[in-house]
């Protein structure tokens, strides 16, 4: 009964990093009780207490150890709630307990016990605590201490609990001590010893807010392995447009925070574009705590995505472009609907003219072009899921040096708005693209004796609806074998290390599992090659089973898990890429008894 609320606010998704869980988004419904399910790297030891928004309401949601999301107490009016907020060291994580005052102790039972753990340089707070004769609770270590006084927003079950935690690390409820307990989850800081990594944000407040004094920290953001950290105090101006947080510190959708104003909870939303504005609740005593705003921030180089379309997050990540010695590489997972305009690349990352890429949609093919000015367009083929696989556009930009491959048969560029064909060699791999209009043979053209392979090598290309098999042989001949549903040849996506360059390579045969093995001598054995901060995999196989492909060595890994379009004779086949190495067939072709790795391309 519960959907992602989408529009500006996306789809909800979670992230883990180094043992620490992060969720964020907006739900809709109207089922007030369990709302979702965590995957098993994104549980709690034990069940935790976390104080989520509902507008003008504070919320309680609790999360178990088998990673179900649930609504206890509090708001649930205009039939959403904001996940943003549930932040936590997972059951894999490393905690330590924090040191009791006036009797306080564990809640025990079902319950987390109450820790602190230091993690790249954050410190992160969970778990439950029995209030003793006082509700000063608690004390942190020295290396877990504040550089000024921070002051979070915390749940006590129905109502709202303001927690201060001061330089001596002591840990105290001020408001809201409605049940005799104390929730620490969800509260997470810089401490004073990593704060010189943090830049100030008095500049960036709007609508005459500013720091408060010297006993509250000032406003200040973080980046931490991906993650933004605000944290900080404000006074003095009006509800609206608090400030506009710098494009490093934004992110990927509308999110809904749930911040402290004394005895109140405020409503304080960040939007993709860096403003941060209150919304709902609180808005008394003429100040504001910005701590407890933290996200995952959106990298630079992050794809920019059409409306309507957002990252697929989880293990997936984000969808970066790069661009190096004039080569740009896309590579990551959208989420959407809208089969049109995908996302716009910014000008260092732009072709000539346009080009055709054959990228993945599980079992099908899909074309996707690129356009001169940036915008990334599905035109044709599979549009299944609610997903896109941007990994496999690869191209020299338009300012990248180009040769124009020799023609065969009558085979010529197809002209107008697209791109000629051309190879370009850079740092000892080949680069290929453009589209080519057929003449009386599929064997449409020739590569140069620099641009040529040890062995003949198998590509995936696009041709419209359908996928097409194109080889590259030893003597430089390109030649189409299956899919031609159209009388044209796109290169664009094609890229390899050839025979003279070939010393860098290593073979893979020894990293290929469930009974895969090199195919002969005719086409090339299995290898991998680094080139320029990026790892390239080519080479056939066959014989094995589709499942578990091979597990490629800790120097060729990738960030996040990528889909590939690999070419399966006249069939497209998923395989994905993991950031721990393994290589798996997914979904798609799985005929002929042999798959062309040929295509996986990634940063490392």
């Amino acid at each position: 009964g519960w959907r992602a609320y989408g529009h500006d606010y996306g789809r909800p998704s979670f992230s883990v990093s180094d043992d620490i869980c992060i969720l964020d988004g907006l739900i809709y419904g109207n089922h007030w009780g369990h709302l979702a399910t965590l995957p098993s790297e994104c549980r709690p030891r034990e069940r935790i207490i976390f104080n989520v928004n509902n507008h003008q309401y504070t919320t309680r949601v609790d999360v178990l150890p088998d990673g179900g999301v649930h609504w206890v107490a509090g708001g649930k009016s205009h039939s959403w709630l904001s996940l943003t907020g549930i932040k936590f060291v997972t059951n894999k994580g490393s905690k330590t307990q924090v040191s009791f005052l006036h009797g306080a102790r564990n809640y025990g039972g079902i319950w987390e016990d109450a820790y602190y753990s230091k993690i790249n340089g954050e410190c992160v707070l969970g778990g439950l605590i029995s209030k003793g004769s006082s509700w000063e609770v608690a004390q942190l270590p020295s290396t877990c201490r504040p550089e000024n006084a921070l002051m979070f927003n915390v749940n006590n079950h129905q109502c709202t609990m303001r927690l201060d935690i001061y330089t001596d690390g002591k840990i105290k409820a001020i408001t809201g001590g409605c049940h005799a307990w104390v929730s620490l989850s969800g509260v997470s800081f810089i401490p004073k010893d990593s704060k010189s990594s943090s830049s100030a944000l008095a500049s960036s407040l709007k609508s005459g807010w500013v720091p408060s004094g010297s006993f509250w920290e000032a406003p200040s953001y973080t980046l931490v392995d991906g993650e933004c950290l605000v944290q900080g105090f404000i006074h003095g101006g009006s509800w609206s447009h608090i400030g506009t947080l710098p494009v490093e510190c934004r992110p990927y959708k509308r999110l809904i925070f749930n911040l402290n104003n004394h005895q109140y909870t405020s409503r304080v939303d960040v939007l993709p574009d860096g403003r941060v504005y209150w919304v709902g609740g609180g808005r008394s005593h003429g100040w504001l705590s910005l701590t407890g705003i933290s996200f995952v921030a959106v990298p630079t180089n992050a794809v920019t995505l059409a409306q309507q379309w957002q990252p697929y997050g989880y293990e997936y990540g984000i969808p970066t472009w790069k661009v190096q010695d004039e080569v740009c590489e896309v590579a990551g997972l959208i989420y959407g609907n809208h089969w049109g305009h995908l996302a716009t690349l910014p000008s260092e990352c732009r072709p000539r003219e346009r080009i055709i890429f054959n990228v993945n949609n599980h079992q099908y093919t899909t074309r996707v072009d690129v356009l001169p000015d940036g915008g990334v367009h599905w035109v044709a083929g599979g549009k299944s899921h609610s997903w896109l696989s941007l990994t496999g556009i690869k191209f020299v930009t338009n300012k990248g040096s180009k040769t124009q491959v020799s023609f065969l048969h009558g085979a010529r560029n197809y002209g107008g708005i697209w791109e000629d064909a051309y190879y370009s060699k850079i740092n000892g791999e080949c680069v290929l693209g453009g589209l080519i209009s057929k003449g009386s043979s599929w064997e449409v053209a020739q590569l140069p004796s620099t641009c040529r392979p040890e062995n003949a090598l198998m590509f995936n290309v696009n041709n419209h609806q359908c996928t097409m098999r194109l080889d590259i042989y030893t003597d430089g001949k390109i030649k189409a074998i299956t899919g031609g549903c159209h009388a044209w040849v796109s290169l664009s996506g094609v890229s390899f290390i050839p025979k003279d360059s070939k010393s860098s390579s290593s073979a893979l045969a020894s990293s290929l599992k469930s009974g895969w093995v090199p195919s002969g001598s005719f086409w090339e054995a299995p290898s991998y090659t680094l080139v320029d901060g990026e790892c390239l995999v080519q080479g056939f196989i066959h014989g094995g089973s589709w499942s578990h492909i091979g597990t490629l060595p800790v120097e060729c890994r990738p960030y996040k898990r990528l889909i590939f379009n690999l070419n399966n004779h006249q069939y497209t086949s998923r395989v994905d890429v993991l950031p721990d190495g393994r290589v798996y067939w997914v979904g798609g072709g799985r005929s002929h008894g042999w798959l062309s790795l040929t295509g996986i391309r990634f940063e490392v």
